[in-house]
Protein backbone atom coordinates (compact mmCIF):
# COMPACT_ATOMS: atom_id res chain seq x y z
CA UNK A 1 0.00 0.00 0.00
CA UNK A 2 1.45 3.46 -0.80
CA UNK A 3 0.62 5.91 1.99
CA UNK A 4 1.69 9.54 1.53
CA UNK A 5 1.62 12.25 3.89
CA UNK A 6 1.53 15.84 2.73
CA UNK A 7 0.89 19.09 5.58
CA UNK A 8 -1.33 21.61 4.63
CA UNK A 9 -1.19 23.75 7.42
CA UNK A 10 -3.25 23.62 10.13
CA UNK A 11 -4.28 19.91 8.14
CA UNK A 12 -2.57 17.17 7.70
CA UNK A 13 -3.64 15.31 4.23
CA UNK A 14 -3.43 11.35 4.07
CA UNK A 15 -3.43 9.90 0.64
CA UNK A 16 -3.93 5.99 -0.31
CA UNK A 17 -2.74 5.44 -3.80
CA UNK A 18 -2.24 9.05 -4.81
CA UNK A 19 -5.69 9.79 -3.58
CA UNK A 20 -6.68 11.76 -0.89
CA UNK A 21 -7.92 9.54 1.66
CA UNK A 22 -8.69 11.54 4.88
CA UNK A 23 -8.10 14.96 5.93
CA UNK A 24 -7.54 15.54 9.48
CA UNK A 25 -6.10 18.45 12.15
CA UNK A 26 -2.09 18.08 12.22
CA UNK A 27 -1.98 19.05 16.02
CA UNK A 28 -4.24 16.29 16.97
CA UNK A 29 -2.82 13.25 15.04
CA UNK A 30 0.95 14.23 15.29
CA UNK A 31 1.27 11.96 18.45
CA UNK A 32 -0.36 8.77 16.01
CA UNK A 33 1.49 9.14 12.98
CA UNK A 34 4.11 6.42 13.53
CA UNK A 35 1.06 4.00 14.14
CA UNK A 36 -0.55 5.03 10.85
CA UNK A 37 2.85 4.96 8.93
CA UNK A 38 2.98 0.97 10.56
CA UNK A 39 -0.35 -0.28 8.39
CA UNK A 40 0.13 -2.33 5.25
CA UNK A 41 -3.44 -2.62 4.65
CA UNK A 42 -6.28 -0.23 3.67
CA UNK A 43 -8.31 -2.44 5.83
CA UNK A 44 -5.22 -2.08 8.96
CA UNK A 45 -4.82 1.61 8.16
CA UNK A 46 -9.29 2.06 8.75
CA UNK A 47 -9.44 0.18 11.66
CA UNK A 48 -6.23 1.31 13.10
CA UNK A 49 -7.57 5.50 12.22
CA UNK A 50 -11.48 4.96 13.42
CA UNK A 51 -9.84 3.89 16.74
CA UNK A 52 -7.06 6.91 16.35
CA UNK A 53 -10.07 9.46 15.70
CA UNK A 54 -12.11 8.28 18.33
CA UNK A 55 -8.94 8.79 21.02
CA UNK A 56 -8.38 11.99 19.62
CA UNK A 57 -12.14 12.91 19.47
CA UNK A 58 -12.18 12.37 23.49
CA UNK A 59 -8.94 14.03 24.35
CA UNK A 60 -10.31 17.27 22.43
CA UNK A 61 -13.52 17.04 24.59
CA UNK A 62 -11.59 16.47 27.98
CA UNK A 63 -9.43 19.23 27.23
CA UNK A 64 -11.42 21.70 25.93
CA UNK A 65 -14.29 21.22 28.74
CA UNK A 66 -11.34 21.43 31.30
CA UNK A 67 -11.28 25.11 30.09
CA UNK A 68 -15.19 26.23 30.69
CA UNK A 69 -18.53 24.37 30.07
CA UNK A 70 -19.68 24.04 26.82
CA UNK A 71 -22.96 23.09 24.82
CA UNK A 72 -22.82 20.19 23.14
CA UNK A 73 -23.33 22.05 19.87
CA UNK A 74 -20.74 23.96 20.69
CA UNK A 75 -18.34 20.94 20.93
CA UNK A 76 -19.83 19.39 18.35
CA UNK A 77 -18.70 22.85 15.14
CA UNK A 78 -15.62 22.75 16.92
CA UNK A 79 -14.32 18.86 16.34
CA UNK A 80 -16.13 19.44 12.85
CA UNK A 81 -13.55 22.51 12.36
CA UNK A 82 -11.28 20.01 13.14
CA UNK A 83 -11.71 17.04 10.50
CA UNK A 84 -13.24 14.79 12.20
CA UNK A 85 -16.39 12.64 10.84
CA UNK A 86 -19.71 12.98 12.31
CA UNK A 87 -19.91 9.30 13.49
CA UNK A 88 -16.69 9.72 16.06
CA UNK A 89 -18.07 13.22 17.33
CA UNK A 90 -21.53 11.62 18.26
CA UNK A 91 -19.73 8.88 19.76
CA UNK A 92 -17.47 11.12 21.62
CA UNK A 93 -20.42 13.42 23.08
CA UNK A 94 -22.22 10.27 24.25
CA UNK A 95 -19.21 8.86 26.08
CA UNK A 96 -19.03 12.58 27.45
CA UNK A 97 -22.13 12.55 28.58
CA UNK A 98 -22.44 9.14 30.55
CA UNK A 99 -19.24 10.30 32.22
CA UNK A 100 -21.50 13.37 33.21
CA UNK A 101 -18.72 15.74 31.61
CA UNK A 102 -21.57 17.69 29.52
CA UNK A 103 -25.08 18.61 31.54
CA UNK A 104 -26.71 19.83 28.30
CA UNK A 105 -30.01 20.57 30.59
CA UNK A 106 -28.63 22.59 33.29
CA UNK A 107 -25.93 24.35 30.57
CA UNK A 108 -29.18 24.91 28.53
CA UNK A 109 -31.32 26.68 31.70
CA UNK A 110 -27.53 28.04 32.90
CA UNK A 111 -27.34 30.13 29.73
CA UNK A 112 -30.85 31.49 29.49
CA UNK A 113 -30.91 32.68 33.04
CA UNK A 114 -27.38 34.49 32.28
CA UNK A 115 -28.64 35.94 29.16
CA UNK A 116 -31.88 37.16 30.89
CA UNK A 117 -30.07 38.62 33.43
CA UNK A 118 -27.40 40.73 31.22
CA UNK A 119 -30.74 42.24 30.35
CA UNK A 120 -31.49 40.61 26.86
CA UNK A 121 -34.88 39.51 25.80
CA UNK A 122 -36.14 36.15 25.27
CA UNK A 123 -36.07 36.48 21.28
CA UNK A 124 -32.78 37.31 21.10
CA UNK A 125 -32.07 34.39 23.96
CA UNK A 126 -33.82 31.99 21.50
CA UNK A 127 -31.44 33.49 18.51
CA UNK A 128 -28.20 32.76 20.44
CA UNK A 129 -29.11 29.95 21.77
CA UNK A 130 -29.99 28.49 18.16
CA UNK A 131 -26.81 29.25 16.53
CA UNK A 132 -24.83 27.83 19.86
CA UNK A 133 -26.84 24.43 19.79
CA UNK A 134 -28.19 23.52 16.36
CA UNK A 135 -30.16 20.52 17.93
CA UNK A 136 -32.61 21.76 20.33
CA UNK A 137 -35.97 23.85 19.06
CA UNK A 138 -34.80 27.35 21.33
CA UNK A 139 -37.50 29.16 20.99
CA UNK A 140 -39.80 26.83 22.93
CA UNK A 141 -36.90 26.21 25.04
CA UNK A 142 -36.76 29.81 26.50
CA UNK A 143 -40.78 30.08 26.04
CA UNK A 144 -40.84 27.35 28.99
CA UNK A 145 -37.92 28.97 31.00
CA UNK A 146 -38.89 32.38 30.55
CA UNK A 147 -42.32 33.42 31.55
CA UNK A 148 -43.93 36.75 30.48
CA UNK A 149 -43.39 38.26 34.51
CA UNK A 150 -40.17 37.36 34.87
CA UNK A 151 -40.11 39.04 31.30
CA UNK A 152 -41.84 41.94 32.49
CA UNK A 153 -39.69 42.10 35.55
CA UNK A 154 -36.86 42.19 33.23
CA UNK A 155 -37.81 45.25 31.24
CA UNK A 156 -38.77 47.44 34.21
CA UNK A 157 -35.63 46.82 35.53
CA UNK A 158 -34.20 48.91 31.80
CA UNK A 159 -36.92 50.99 31.97
CA UNK A 160 -35.94 52.48 35.20
CA UNK A 161 -32.84 53.97 33.83
CA UNK A 162 -34.00 54.11 30.42
CA UNK A 163 -36.71 56.49 30.44
CA UNK A 164 -34.66 59.38 32.45
CA UNK A 165 -32.79 59.96 29.71
CA UNK A 166 -34.77 58.79 26.46
CA UNK A 167 -37.98 59.53 24.50
CA UNK A 168 -41.15 56.77 24.85
CA UNK A 169 -40.68 55.69 21.61
CA UNK A 170 -36.27 55.42 21.76
CA UNK A 171 -37.23 53.56 24.89
CA UNK A 172 -39.98 51.15 23.36
CA UNK A 173 -37.12 50.16 20.27
CA UNK A 174 -34.37 49.52 21.64
CA UNK A 175 -36.39 46.75 24.18
CA UNK A 176 -37.47 45.39 20.76
CA UNK A 177 -33.76 45.50 19.54
CA UNK A 178 -33.14 43.82 22.57
CA UNK A 179 -35.36 40.93 22.11
CA UNK A 180 -38.41 41.37 24.05
CA UNK A 181 -41.94 41.19 22.84
CA UNK A 182 -43.82 43.18 21.83
CA UNK A 183 -46.95 42.50 24.45
CA UNK A 184 -44.30 42.86 27.59
CA UNK A 185 -42.88 45.93 26.64
CA UNK A 186 -46.57 47.40 26.64
CA UNK A 187 -47.42 45.82 29.73
CA UNK A 188 -44.17 47.09 31.54
CA UNK A 189 -44.74 50.25 30.05
CA UNK A 190 -48.00 50.57 31.42
CA UNK A 191 -47.25 49.27 34.70
CA UNK A 192 -44.59 51.95 34.65
CA UNK A 193 -46.70 54.82 33.47
CA UNK A 194 -49.18 54.07 36.55
CA UNK A 195 -45.79 54.42 38.74
CA UNK A 196 -45.28 57.51 38.22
Amino acid sequence: MDLRFELKKPYLEIYVWEDLWKKVDNQLIKDYLPSIKQCRTLEALEEAFSCIELKIAKNFLVKQLSFRRYLAGELRAKMERRCLSNEVICAALTWAEQLGYLHQEEDLCAFIDKELQSGRGPKMIAWKLQSKERDCDAAALVRSRVSQEKEVEVIKQLLSARLKRHSLEKTRTFLSRRGFYASSIQIALSAGKTLQ
